[in-house]
This record gives C-alpha cells, sequence and structure tokens, in this order.
C-alpha cells in the first residue's frame, strides 16, 4: 500500500489506494481505502475511520477527510466488501461479513507509526454506523459520530444485503425495539465522545432508532 503525504497543491491530485487485509480463511483477501495523512508525519495524531453506508463508497468522505488532514488529523476512508474498489458480489454478502471489515480497517489504522492510539474515532453513515459500534464494542475507540444510524435485528445480521436493499424502505420500521439489538448493547458499554446526527428527510431509517442510541449512551465522557 502507498500512504497519502498532504500538502495544499496535490492535495486533489493522487489518489493512492491502500490494500486492508482480511483475515485468513475469506474468499475477498482485502478491502480498499484511502489513508490519508498530515504533511509532517515525524509526530503522532489523532485518526479518524470513515466508514459509508450501503451501496455507498469511500467516495462519500474523501473531502472530508482531506480537509481532517489539514487540520492534523489522520484519516482512513475504506471501501466495505461489494462497494466501491473493494472485491465481493453485494448480493452474496451480509451486515455480520462487513463488521469484519470494519474490524480490519482499525487494525490496519492502529499499526501506522504516527497515529496516536488512544484518539482513534470512527465516522460512520447508516450501516456504517452500526459497524462503528460495534467496532467500538471491541476496540479502543474515544470518539463515534453516528449519521443516521442504522441497528439490525439477530436476523437482519445474516441476511443478504441485497434482501435487506429490496425491503429497505419498510425492514427498519419493522424494529419495534431497537434496545433488544447488539449495536444498543454496544452504546451502552461506549464510554467515549458521542455525536448522533440525525436527517429530517430521511425515510429509510425511522427516528426511533437514532433516539434509542442517544438515550441508551448513558455512559458517555459527553454526548
Amino acid at each position: 500500500w502507498e500512504k497519502k503525504i498532504m500538502t495544499d497543491c496535490d492535495v486533489k491530485a493522487i489518489k493512492p489506494v491502500v490494500k486492508i487485509d482480511l483475515p485468513a480463511g475469506l474468499s475477498e483477501k482485502f478491502i480498499t481505502g484511502t489513508l490519508i495523512m498530515p504533511e509532517i508525519t515525524e509526530r503522532e495524531y489523532p485518526a479518524v475511520i470513515f466508514i459509508h453506508g450501503m451501496t455507498s463508497s469511500e467516495r462519500s468522505y474523501l473531502k472530508l477527510a482531506e480537509s481532517l488532514a489539514r487540520q492534523n488529523i489522520v484519516c482512513l476512508t475504506i471501501n466495505l466488501r461489494g462497494h466501491g474498489r473493494s472485491w465481493g458480489n453485494f448480493n452474496d454478502l451480509t451486515v455480520e461479513d462487513l463488521v469484519i471489515d470494519g474490524l480490519a480497517a482499525y487494525d490496519f489504522l492502529l499499526v501506522q507509526h504516527n497515529v496516536a492510539k488512544d484518539q482513534i474515532g470512527i465516522c460512520g453513515s447508516s450501516l456504517g454506523a452500526a459497524i462503528a459500534l460495534i467496532v467500538a464494542s471491541e476496540k479502543k475507540v474515544k470518539s463515534l459520530v453516528l449519521r443516521t444510524p442504522a441497528v439490525y435485528t439477530k436476523e437482519m445480521m445474516t441476511m443478504k444485503l441485497g434482501q435487506i436493499m429490496k425491503r429497505q424502505d419498510s425492514i427498519f420500521a419493522e424494529i419495534k425495539n431497537p434496545a433488544k439489538t447488539e449495536f444498543m448493547r454496544a452504546v451502552a458499554k461506549f464510554s467515549g465522545q458521542l455525536l448522533v446526527i440525525v436527517s429530517a428527510q430521511d425515510t429509510i431509517i425511522p427516528f426511533l432508532i437514532p433516539r434509542a442510541i442517544f438515550l441508551k449512551a448513558e455512559r458517555v465522557e459527553e454526548k
């Protein structure tokens, strides 16, 4: 893989791809992403992982990541399997599969020499926000930004992504008790900084879900 060193003149000129190894035994060996670094790499910086939503890609976060890198924050944008430049058949994958991708991205970022290990945050949208919650429950995460976060029941976790997409207009509204999902248990354990962003125009994720996440976050340092 190749690092992207930021300067004002080349910030949009070079888009190197990084390869993030996945656990052995999977049909796909890695996912792709972009590692965007501040210009001076001799010190440690806070870092953020950006995880996109279903059917999206890292492209939705590249401009924001570039802006943050200018403010001395290391940024990693990723393409989940079946999205963007990453391999994988979207219709054969599950949410459980993509949680593995999020964990692999965290492990990849953690070993970068200029990343402050105790200052890693995650920003995720919808599916990406759900993945961020699970990663934060298993890894050391300082802050979470959850944009229109989705949650998934135990049954939904193993459904093919294509099946979820076919029912997206109703499947989330059918979750009557989000508190019973593993995502609520994850947010209940989180003790860092939390920002939950909702969209008044969202017709897919009902307000009940982000509200439940916000209320369940009782141990957070700040929200």
